[in-house]
């Protein structure tokens, strides 16, 4: 029997039927040839144009320094998806200044955040991508992020996520709350019942 599918889009069932379980799209063919593929290292890439969601937390804290500096940080989370909303992939992005700034336009009113930071979100948000694009469960790499605790810390503003343990659990958080099975819910708007 021959399969119509191509090695990338296979790669792509697999990643999704492995990170969902939901397997109800494919033929029993596709869905045991796609789990071998899968088995064999095969990478569910995303393709060139996909759909995507953006979240923007900004978090208020007090720095560690002698000064006790009020700071806010700026947190935009982007989770690129499959053509059936499956989560495929993350980027974080990060920006942290005094909460006295006034004027968010001028660029010597931001500080910059250490590039070790940068790189360490860098770093996770390419972990979490490759683990899901290889068919690691969303909860399996989430568990891993949750209450860790490190500064900063403490109340996000957001009525869904309130309190925050460190970055790396607001981020988890975040991703549990918006793809509970891997793949994107919907959510009520706040004047829906």
């Amino acid at each position: 029997m021959a399969i119509s599918k191509t090695p990338e889009e296979l790669r792509g069932d697999a990643a999704r039927i492995h990170a969902t379980g939901d397997d109800s799209l494919v033929g029993s063919e596709v869905r045991d040839l796609a789990q071998s593929v899968l088995e064999l290292g095969g990478r569910g890439r995303l393709p060139m144009e996909r759909p995507s969601i953006t979240k923007r937390f900004e978090l208020r804290y007090v720095d560690q320094d002698p000064k006790r500096t009020k700071r806010v940080l700026k947190l935009y989370l982007v989770a690129g998806m499959y053509a059936d909303t499956a989560i495929g992939e993350i980027f974080i992005k990060a920006e942290d200044r005094p909460a006295e700034t006034v004027d968010d336009n001028k660029q010597e009113d931001r500080d910059s955040i250490p590039p070790l930071t940068v790189g360490a979100l860098d770093s996770l948000a390419m972990a979490i991508s490759v683990g899901l694009q290889h068919g690691v469960p969303l909860k399996t790499l989430t568990s891993k992020l949750k209450n860790n605790k490190f500064g900063p810390n403490g109340f996000t503003g957001d009525p869904d996520i309130r309190s925050y343990t460190s970055v790396f659990d607001l981020i988890a958080q975040w991703l549990d709350l918006r793809f509970p099975d891997g793949k994107l819910a919907v959510m009520k708007g706040p004047n829906e019942p």
